[in-house]
């Protein structure tokens, strides 16, 4: 096994076909990443939005359930050098279709456990006006 933080990032890829189809595409490790964010945004991880996080990967993207811990962890070790805003940009090119996805999932998230909350709110209407939308205020 590789050391250091890129020889684990490497071995991860090898290992895992999941991962590794998530590291070869840029646009998908930028979209997993904004919608991780939005478990993570309010400082508490439900198990309802980590439930909807899963299924939205099974389903948008075919990353089976078993796959999303591998995924998880390696978005873990590349999200740190990666803003909110920078992930968002990486959509600039993509339809308005996946773009408008990409936000209703982030909603989806958001309101897995029956709350949103003012930073999920914040983080949604902020990637959601980078990529040419807007998000109503939740009342």
């Amino acid at each position: 096994m590789s050391d250091g933080f890129f020889g684990k990032i490497k071995d991860m890829i090898a290992r895992d076909k999941a991962v590794r189809m998530v590291a070869d595409d840029p646009a998908l490790t930028a979209e997993l990443i904004l919608l991780f964010r939005v478990v993570l945004a309010d400082g508490e991880v439900s198990a309802n939005e980590l439930a909807k996080f899963k299924e939205i990967c099974a389903t948008a993207f075919g990353i089976p359930p078993e796959a999303v811990e591998g995924v998880g962890e390696y978005l873990g070790d590349i999200s740190y050098e990666t803003s909110s805003q920078q992930a968002a940009d990486a959509f600039s090119e993509m339809s308005a279709e996946r773009k408008r996805l990409l936000v209703e999932h982030m909603l989806q998230i958001a309101g897995a456990d029956h709350r949103t909350t003012k930073p999920e709110l914040e983080l949604i209407q902020a990637v959601a006006a980078r990529l040419g939308f807007e998000v109503a205020p939740i009342s």
